[in-house]
C-alpha cells in the first residue's frame, strides 16, 4: 500500500479515468481485480505507447508466486516474482512503465521519514 503505484480496490472505470488524466505514454497503476480475483488477485492498468489503457491480468501461481503474461512482437513474455514490487520493476523495462499514476487513496496513510515510511498517525508524536 505503500507504493504509489498501488490503488487498491478501484473499478476498471475508474482505472481507466484516472490514466486517461495523465494520457502519457508508461503511465500505470495497480489495482484489486475484480473479475477473477482468487486465480488473478491483481491488475496492471497502463497506458501504452499508442496512449490506449490496456489492462493486464496478475496471475497467482498455486506455490503463492505472483506472473504476468505479455505479448510482445508476436511472442509471449512471462514474467515471475514473488511480489508485487519485483513483478512491477521486473515488467518496467519490457512494458516501457515509467510513472505511477497520480491520486491514489493511500497516500496520506504513509509518510516517508528519513528512507523509511512510517504510519502517519504516530509519527509526529513525541508519547505514541
Amino acid at each position: 500500500m505503500r507504493e504509489d503505484w498501488f490503488h487498491g480496490d478501484i473499478s476498471r472505470e475508474e482505472a481507466e479515468l484516472k490514466l486517461s488524466d495523465f494520457e502519457r505514454k508508461g503511465t500505470f497503476l495497480i489495482r484489486l481485480s475484480t473479475n477473477t480475483p482468487r486465480s488473478n488477485p491483481f491488475t496492471l492498468s497502463m497506458v501504452n505507447k499508442n496512449s490506449d489503457t490496456v489492462h493486464l491480468r496478475i496471475k497467482r501461481t498455486k506455490d503463492k508466486k505472483l506472473k504476468l503474461f505479455i505479448k510482445k512482437k508476436g511472442e509471449v513474455v512471462e514474467i515471475v516474482e514473488t511480489n508485487l514490487e519485483g513483478l512491477v520493476n521486473t515488467a518496467k523495462s519490457t512494458l516501457g512503465l515509467s510513472k505511477p499514476c497520480l491520486g491514489r487513496k493511500y497516500k496520506d496513510i504513509f509518510k516517508k521519514k528519513k528512507g523509511v515510511y512510517m504510519m502517519n498517525d504516530y509519527s509526529d508524536e513525541e508519547d505514541a
